[in-house]
């Protein structure tokens, strides 16, 4: 669903009728996917702020 979503640019009514699923579990999955990959790449960020400020 996230590469449907991400990577096609399927909107999420249209995943829903690929997959045969209602458009509330592709919502569900989708703010699970978000949110576990917010918490995982949180590390990150701040590596990733101070390199764009040492490039600029």
């Amino acid at each position: 669903m996230f590469e449907l979503s991400r990577f096609q640019e399927m909107k999420y009514k249209d995943i829903a009728t690929t997959l045969d699923l209602s458009i509330k579990t592709v919502e569900g999955h989708m703010s699970k996917v978000l949110r576990h990959l917010r918490v995982e790449l949180m590390d990150y960020l701040t590596l990733i702020i101070f390199y764009l400020i040492y490039m600029l």
